[in-house]
Formats: C-alpha cells, sequence, structure tokens
C-alpha cells in the first residue's frame, strides 16, 4: 500500500516577467527520422513531405509539402547550396509559398479560453517580402499526401471562427527572433498553425507558452473565494458575471482571504466582509507571490520522489522545507521536484 505524507513547501516566485512553460514538442525540429546524405529539395526519401510522413516528431502537415533543411552541406552530395541552413541545430523547416504551391505545418496542442499566450519564432524570408503567418486552430488535418497546394485553395483551410492570429509579421532575409507576448486566447484552442504567405521563408526554434499570469477572475455568489495571485484584474460583487447565478460575495472571519492583481481589484456592491474577518486587496505583479504547496510523497523510505501540483507553470523558484513532525532520511536537498499543474500538464 502506498504510504503518503504531506510536505508544506513555500516557493518564492522571483521577478520574472512573463512566466511560462512551452507547450511545444520538438521546437527545433531536431527529431527526426531525416539524415544528412540527401538533397532537402529533392525526392530523396523522407525528404519530400517529412511532415505529412510523420517523419518529424510532433509535428504535421496543414497543407503543400513543407520540407526540412540540413544546416551542413556533405561533400559527397551535390545540391543547390542555398537548401542547407538552419538558426540552432542542425535542422531547420522550410515553408514554400508560390500561386503553385504554398506550405504549412502545425502540432497539437491545449490552450482554454482567456489564458496568455506568449510565442517566440525565429525566423527568415527567401525575399524581402516574405511573411510569417502564425494562428492559434482548431480543425487541421494531417495531409499525407505529396501534391501541390496551390495559393487559391488556402481559403479552404481558414476559419475565422475556429483560429485566432498571433503573428502575421513580414520577415528579413537574414534570421530573427521574434516575440510575441500576452495574447488572451479568445477561446479554447487545439493546435499552433504556422504557414508562408506571399514567399518561401524557413523557421527555427518555436516555443509556446502559457503565461502564469491570467486576464481577470469573476467572484460572485460565493462565500470566502480563494486567494488569488495571478490576474491582472479582479472584479468581486453580485452581479459581475452575467453568465452565472447572481448572488453576494462574502468574507467571514474563519480564514484569510488575499486579492493580488496587477492593475485593478473593484469590490462592487454585493461584496461583504463580516465582523473581525481577514481580508487583503493588492496590487501587484503576479509573478512576485509565495504559495504553500502540499507534496505528496510516493516513493517508499529507501527512495525519495515527491510530486507537487500547482499551475503557475516553470521558472525560478527558492524553496523552504518545513519538515516537522515528518521522518527525515538524508539530505532533503536532493529530494527531485516534479510540478503538475491542475490542467494535467507536466513540468520538470
Amino acid at each position: 500500500m502506498k504510504k503518503l505524507s504531506l510536505i508544506l513547501i513555500t516557493a518564492i516566485f522571483l521577478n520574472t516577467p512573463n512566466l511560462s512553460y512551452s507547450q511545444l514538442l520538438n521546437s527545433g525540429f531536431e527529431s527526426n527520422t531525416l539524415n544528412d546524405d540527401h538533397c532537402p529539395d529533392n525526392s530523396g526519401d523522407k525528404s519530400i513531405d517529412p511532415f505529412g510522413s510523420n517523419n518529424v516528431s510532433n509535428w504535421k502537415c496543414s497543407h503543400g509539402s513543407p520540407q526540412i533543411y540540413i544546416k551542413t552541406k556533405k561533400d559527397n552530395i551535390s545540391c543547390n547550396d542555398n537548401v542547407f541552413d538552419a538558426f540552432n541545430g542542425k535542422f531547420c523547416a522550410f515553408l514554400s509559398y508560390s500561386s503553385n504551391n504554398c506550405e504549412g505545418i502545425f502540432q497539437d496542442i491545449q490552450i482554454d479560453k482567456d489564458e496568455l499566450i506568449n510565442i517566440t519564432i525565429t525566423a527568415k524570408g527567401n525575399n524581402s517580402n516574405s511573411k510569417l503567418i502564425i494562428k492559434l486552430k482548431n480543425g487541421l488535418s494531417n495531409l499525407i499526401e505529396n501534391v501541390s497546394f496551390p495559393a487559391s485553395s488556402l481559403n479552404n483551410l481558414i476559419d475565422v471562427n475556429n483560429e485566432q492570429i498571433l503573428l502575421n509579421q513580414t520577415l528579413t532575409t537574414g534570421w530573427q527572433t521574434y516575440y510575441i507576448t500576452n495574447i488572451t486566447a479568445e477561446q479554447a484552442f487545439s493546435q499552433l498553425w504556422i504557414y508562408a504567405d506571399v514567399n518561401d521563408l524557413k523557421i527555427d526554434e518555436v516555443s509556446l507558452g502559457i503565461s502564469c499570469c491570467i486576464l481577470k477572475e469573476l467572484y460572485q455568489n460565493i462565500t470566502n473565494p480563494p486567494s488569488t495571485y495571478r490576474n491582472d484584474f479582479i472584479r468581486a460583487g453580485n452581479s459581475v458575471d452575467l453568465n452565472k447565478q447572481f448572488g453576494n460575495v462574502i468574507i467571514d472571519n474563519s480564514i484569510l482571504t488575499i486579492f493580488q492583481a496587477k492593475n485593478e481589484i473593484a469590490l462592487e456592491p454585493g461584496f461583504e466582509t463580516i465582523n473581525n474577518s481577514e481580508f487583503i486587496a493588492q496590487i501587484d505583479n503576479c509573478t512576485n507571490l509565495s504559495i504553500t504547496i502540499e507534496i505528496e510523497k510516493i516513493k517508499n523510505a529507501c527512495e525519495h520522489e515527491y510530486i507537487a501540483r500547482v499551475c503557475y507553470g516553470s521558472g525560478f523558484y527558492t524553496f523552504s522545507w518545513n519538515l516537522n513532525g515528518l521522518e527525515k532520511i538524508g539530505d532533503d536537498n536532493k529530494h527531485r521536484i516534479k510540478f503538475k499543474p491542475k490542467s494535467g500538464r507536466t513540468i520538470i
């Protein structure tokens, strides 16, 4: 039978703006079944349509036949030199655009409504008018056929009710990194879509993060709402959310309640505090907070491993251990900590 112990850890979040963790896997396209002994632009094995053929881990083909380019040319290979390129590591992705054929890729993700999105991508254009498009998306399917995809067919994939644009960027002809921060998801999305427009381009090192901060929290019809530290705005009152049952927000004297927000805390009609209750409202960045985490011991006494469940994302932490009343074996600083957010995403 599994023995459970609870340990309290106080985690201090340092000043790390846009604290987030990446949802994307294989962000630099390094995990693939290709090698460096082919010309990326010919019909050699696995070099044509590697995304649609599942030869690039975690990525899929939305349209066309996007390519993997290789950074270093082998001496015994006769190819056009301009197909050898990458910003970091050995590989990058090449997306074409012309009237006869255009290309795009996507990866499955999990984004909830109102989550704050941070995107980083490094890209270069084949020409000074090359344009990079990045969207949150629902409904794409992996295209496994190696066929040309004319630009006129791109409208068949676009669905304004199931996508949200994150970046529409004209590129330079040299590698440049672009940062898109704190974009609020307008709805839940299951895919990140990247494609070329106007002209060909290359991309490398793509990351998508969920910010530790969220836009807003609305409280109504509740007694002793949970303390919250992650918001830009907090509103509490009897009718601040038209989608929920109306009712007062009551803070009684049984627990300390803290509202922390970056920009505004609005205590509106219907917000009540009972005599001798403890309530604190403070304006501060969501990365400036300390929280208490419950740690569950899941290994036996000879092998220490703890799992913390917290929804604040990854970042820089300092830990102080409180082991009062618990059996202390070995050096506590060597315990391995895994963070599992409430949504089920895992951070290590």
